[in-house]
């Protein structure tokens, strides 16, 4: 058991590295057509710092390329600012962009693309610090910015500023000069050491002896010389040296003619010769020799390193790739390798730009190559057949339903291929047995691999269904049954009991299937079945327990791969679009492109990898989304895939280290992690602009282009306004597939596609600031983007110093107006305001007459409530004297009766004191006819109009006469009045000017209110403080007056004082304010006038004093009135 098991592990292992080796990728080699032909030989490339390249050739001078469009630059024999030779040996542009051309005899060519100036060097016989020879070699630009030139007399440097150049030359007699003049490299380690290479393998008299490398003090400008010893074998093995690099791993490599590839260990100035052994293909070697070279010695031309570490090394002989991961090699050979592209076997020279795209030439028709590093081919498995549904049994072994050939096994491992016939197979699924279930165009078999026979399932056939059963999909669940989709319904297959279930679509039944063809099915982890249709019945959801569906995406048609991903996601693919669900809204949302926005159509399978990675094949393209979906890397025909390759969702599938799918002449494979691309983002170049009819161009002398060029603000007059440009993605790898999308912000409302030498025009775009955006990528949807600001600046009346004038102009228009209107309506306002003010006078006048009216009348009734209450009072007072007059007068004219009978019975005495009787009644009957006579001149007295004459009156009096007048008219008017009255006054106090009537008129308002008040609270159940009052209770109703004669204080002169003071209700804190006020009054309408207390106020003003209340709610209210003694 045990032996058995380790011969599994190491089958299986076998396997694995089989497959592995069948999905590793060849690399591409891309000849480029630019040049073909036309130069017989690409001597120089570089890159300047805008993305640019540049060609220089051995015949047609040197040469501009953005990808797309290819620029010349060539000798003008009349013109002297061109090119001095179209004979280009070398060719470097520098860190400022300056392009250094050297020319084969006729010296260094100095161009500036910004000014489109050439600037000659040549060599003076007479100036030793000129060119040391015309024909120039190679060039270099060192890490401190200097110019190296390689020429046939010695190596030079330029000093930038003055243009003049230092020399190191071959001096016989020095052995620390350069080892030979004829320098054909120049190169700088990662230390800053300069190495030059001399020697050539071109002329017959330059032997193996003439040359050597050169290693360069810069502080001492002695060299040291590394030459060959042919008693070392640690030494060159030739002196022609025309190849050194340093890899990013610090391995110095020097190439010579010869077999002479060699690593140096620069600290023992050692070299390890790695010479090409036929028994060892594989190790690090150059290829082989040519010897039937002609005047040539094969020799090595180049060695670099491009962007994934590999080396590659140039020779007469063809190209070696060297993997240093792998420690393996390839040679690339026109005679034995036409799959890779390499047409020529004589490498001149290599370059990598900086998208990572290694460049190289080759002598004879001027080829141009092309590398790409992270470019590889997807493998495609040819057939012969049309491949709709791919089972992988093992690594390398894959079961293919296929159209025409039914059912075939393929092993990629052993070379052989089984083949079982079936009508079309649509979908291969495995069940828990390890057997397939084999769906066709023709029912439905269970195959068993291992007996290799096929068993037919098929439902009956009922009235509703015909004998035509089309499998289009099928699911085998966790428990072993089946979900079958044909073109009519959707069956479930109990595989235990051999039943099945039909699942269609009713037109009176909303919740049932939404269309009879059923494309794809998924059952996801929590347990729910999905189900698509087509041609527009869109996505269902079956619901175990009720058997009904619930739709998405209606109207749309489900042609690819139901998908749950690692992250329980559901991915959904349709004719229009690739949809996700989102389960907290219950909806599916379109997937769009990230940078672009723009949808991802014809999705036919959905798959991921072990990275969480999804990959979406499409019917042109294979996509691979992120794992945090939000970025996406586009494959496609340049790594084999073939148009219109997808056209089934069920021709597809992966066990996350390896995907396959196929299409109509057979199936692809390949292993996501293999399968990298070039991330670096393209370089946005724009290369012309025009305003209006002006076109700007790199190299056309203008005074505005290096604002556009050079990415700075493009600053633009208002009539400017029509302008165009073009754009190029500078990235190299396969500017076919290359993406321009540009938005001229605050203009545009969307992007805008650019196509390859497409001009964007804008027409009457309005002054302000824009914001030309641009975006760029890659065939692998590597974006970069660039923004440039353009200001177009309005006409002179537009500016802000014009607006500002304008709003001067304005604000002195409206200020000269507005004064003219506000004099003017001001005019009219006195007008008005005369016209109002004499309406207002005489309304004033007639208000103020009906005024003074209503107030005579109010005060007329005021005196009259007054003097009706005094009446009263007066009438009261006169009847008791009458009633004694009365009395007695009856009581005489009985006594009289009396003396008459005394009379006549002769009773004198009798009649005597009858008689004085009589007299003493009398008596008294003038008494009370004087006191009633008293009376009435006082009421006539107060009843008289006021003089407004002061006179001599007593205070003590008056207060008396008016308190007995005030009660007796209130007790003649409410019988059941009754009060308290106390008084205290003061015998000191003298008579006093005053007005009596008006004086008076005071008193008998206080009075009035006093008794009033007492009154109101006798009858109130509750008092103020809310207490209940028996009216039984001990409560009296008191007034009380007093007088006081008060001395003279200060300057204040003596004054009397009258106090009224009740022990009644007390005045309200909040209205204390406004008892004088006219009009002002507590008591029931109808009961008051409210101008008693006003009119009392007045009088006492009047008469120069004072009055003044104090008072306690609820308890008391004093009246305090304060009269000067004049």
């Amino acid at each position: 058991m045990k032996i058995a098991f380790k011969i599994f592990v190491i089958n299986l292992l076998i396997l694995l590295v089989n497959a592995f080796i069948a999905n590793c990728q060849e690399i591409k080699i891309t000849q480029l057509p630019i040049l073909q032909d036309a130069t017989w030989l690409v001597t120089g490339i570089s890159q300047d710092p805008q993305g640019y390249m540049w060609f220089g050739t051995k015949r047609t001078g040197f040469y501009r390329y953005d990808g797309y469009n290819l620029t010349s630059y060539k000798n003008q024999a009349s013109n002297p600012n061109t090119l001095s030779y179209d004979a280009v040996e070398s060719l470097h542009a520098d860190s400022k962009g300056i392009i250094w051309v050297g020319t084969f005899g006729r010296g260094l060519d100095r161009y500036d693309p910004a000014t489109g100036n050439f600037t000659h060097f040549r060599f003076a016989t007479n100036d030793p610090t000129s060119l040391g020879n015309d024909t120039i070699t190679t060039i270099l630009e060192d890490s401190q910015a200097n110019l190296w030139i390689g020429t046939y007399g010695g190596v030079g440097r330029m000093d930038s500023k003055t243009g003049k150049f230092a020399w190191y030359r071959y001096d016989p007699a020095d052995l620390s000069s350069l080892s030979c003049n004829q320098v054909r490299t120049i190169y700088q380690d990662k230390q800053g050491t300069i190495w030059v290479g001399t020697g050539s393998a071109f002329y017959e008299n330059y032997t193996c002896d003439a040359g050597g490398l050169n290693r360069l003090d810069i502080n001492t400008g002695k060299f040291t010389r590394y030459l060959h010893n042919p008693k070392d074998p640690h030494s060159l093995i030739d002196n022609r040296v025309r190849a050194i690099f340093e890899d990013k791993y610090g391995t110095f490599y020097v190439g010579t003619a010869g077999d002479g590839l060699h690593t140096m260990d620069r600290k023992t100035g050692k070299f390890f010769r790695h010479l090409y052994d036929p028994k060892q293909p594989e190790k690090l070697s150059r290829p082989p020799i040519k010897k039937d070279l002609g005047y040539v010695y094969d020799h090595i031309t180049f060695i670099t390193e491009d962007v994934t570490g590999a080396i590659w090394i140039g020779t007469f002989a063809g190209l070696s790739r060297y993997d240093q991961q792998t420690q393996k090699i390839k040679y690339y050979q026109s005679f034995n390798d036409t799959l890779a592209g390499v047409k020529d076997d004589i490498g001149w020279m290599a370059y990598s730009s900086r998208d990572g795209v290694l460049w190289f030439s080759t002598v004879g028709r001027g080829n141009l190559y092309q590398v790409d590093p992270f470019l590889k081919k997807i493998n495609h498995y040819d057939i012969q057949d049309q491949v709709n549904t791919i089972y992988n049994e093992a690594p390398g072994i894959y079961w293919l339903g296929t159209r025409l050939d039914g059912l075939i096994r393929d092993d990629r491992i052993n070379g052989t291929q089984q083949r079982f016939p079936y009508p079309t197979i649509t979908s291969i699924r495995l069940n828990n047995e390890g057997k397939l279930w084999i769906g066709t165009i023709g029912g439905l078999f269970l195959f068993d691999p291992q007996t290799q026979t096929s068993t037919p399932y098929k439902p009956r056939v009922s009235e509703s269904r015909s004998d035509e059963y089309i499998i289009s999909n099928l699911f085998v669940t966790k428990q072993g049954n089946l979900w079958i989709g044909t073109t009519k319904s959707l069956d479930y297959l109990n595989t235990k009991s051999g039943s099945f279930s039909h699942y269609t679509h009713n037109i009176n039944d909303t919740s049932s299937l939404s269309e009879n063809s059923v494309t794809f099915i998924l059952e996801d982890n929590h347990g729910r079945l999905w189900v698509g249709t087509q041609p527009d019945g869109g996505l269902n959801l079956l619901n175990h327990k009720t058997g009904k569906f619930k739709h998405y995406l209606k109207g749309r048609g489900i042609t690819g791969t139901i998908y749950q991903d690692s992250w329980g996601t559901i991915w959904v693919g349709t004719h229009d679009g690739l949809y996700r669900f989102n389960p907290d809204s219950d909806t599916f949302n379109p997937f769009a492109d990230p940078n672009t926005g723009a949808s991802l159509n014809f999705i036919l399978s959905i798959l991921e990898d072990d990275k969480k990675n999804l990959w979406i094949v499409t019917g042109n393209e294979l996509i691979k989304i992120n794992q945090k979906r939000n970025g996406i890397i586009r494959f496609g025909k340049k790594e084999g895939i073939k148009p219109n390759t997808g056209y089934w969702g069920n021709n597809s599938g992966g066990n996350g280290k390896e995907i396959f799918f196929g299409d109509q002449s057979g199936y692809y494979v390949f292993n996501p992690a293999h399968l990298t691309v070039n991330t670096r983002p393209p370089q946005i170049l724009l290369t012309d602009f025009s305003i209006t009819a002006q076109e700007l161009k790199p190299g056309v002398t203008n005074s505005r282009k290096q604002e556009f060029f050079q990415g700075q603000d493009i600053r633009l007059s208002y009539n400017e306004d029509i302008f165009s440009f073009n754009l190029a993605a500078i990235h190299y790898s396969n500017t076919a597939e290359n993406r321009l999308i540009y938005m001229l912000e605050n203009y545009d409302k969307a992007w805008r596609e650019s196509g390859v030498g497409q001009k964007a025009y804008y027409f009457n775009v309005p002054p302000g600031k824009y914001t030309l955006k641009i975006k760029a990528a890659n065939g692998n949807s590597i974006w970069s983007q660039k923004s440039i600001p353009i200001y177009i600046s309005p006409p002179w009346w537009r500016t802000w110093w014009a607006y500002t004038i304008y709003g001067l102009l304005l604000i002195g228009v409206l200020f000269a107006f507005d004064r003219f209107q506000r004099l003017r309506l001001l005019e009219k306002e006195r007008e008005r305001a005369r016209a109002h003010e004499l309406t207002q006078a005489k309304e004033i006048e007639r208000a103020y007459h009906e005024l003074s009216a209503t107030q005579t009348q109010l005060i007329q009734r005021e005196k009259m409530a007054s003097l009706g209450e005094l009446t009263a009072g007066i009438a009261h007072e006169i009847q008791n004297p009458l009633n004694f007059v009365k009395n007695f007068s009856e009581v005489n004219m009985e006594l009289l009766s009396e003396i008459d009978e005394a009379i006549e019975k002769g009773n004198t005495s009798d009649a005597k004191t009858i008689s004085g009787d009589i007299r003493q009644n009398l008596e008294k009957i003038t008494h009370h006819g004087k006191r009633a006579e008293s009376i009435v001149k006082g009421m006539l007295h107060h009843s008289r109009s006021s003089t407004n004459k002061k006179e001599p009156t007593d205070i003590n009096d008056l207060v008396d006469e008016c308190l007995r007048l005030t009660y007796h008219g209130l007790r003649a008017k409410d019988k059941s009045f009754n009060a308290k009255m106390q008084s205290d006054f003061d015998g000191n106090v003298e008579q006093i000017n005053i007005i009596p009537q008006d004086i008076g008129r005071v008193f008998l308002n206080l009075f009035t209110n006093a008794f009033y008040s007492v009154i109101e609270k006798k009858k109130s159940p509750l008092t103020p403080e809310r207490e209940i009052v028996n009216p039984q209770s001990d409560y009296v109703p008191t007034v009380t007056v007093s007088t006081s004669l008060n001395p003279a204080l200060g300057s204040r002169g003596a004054w009397i004082e009258i106090r009224v003071r009740d022990n009644g209700m007390g005045i309200p804190q909040q209205v204390i304010d406004k008892i004088f006020q006219p009009f002002f009054t507590t008591k029931p309408t109808g009961q008051g006038t409210g101008l008693g207390l006003s009119l009392s106020y007045d009088i006492i003003k009047a008469h120069a004093g004072e009055l003044k209340v104090e008072t306690k709610e609820g308890e008391f209210a004093e009246f305090i009135i304060q009269l000067q003694v004049v």
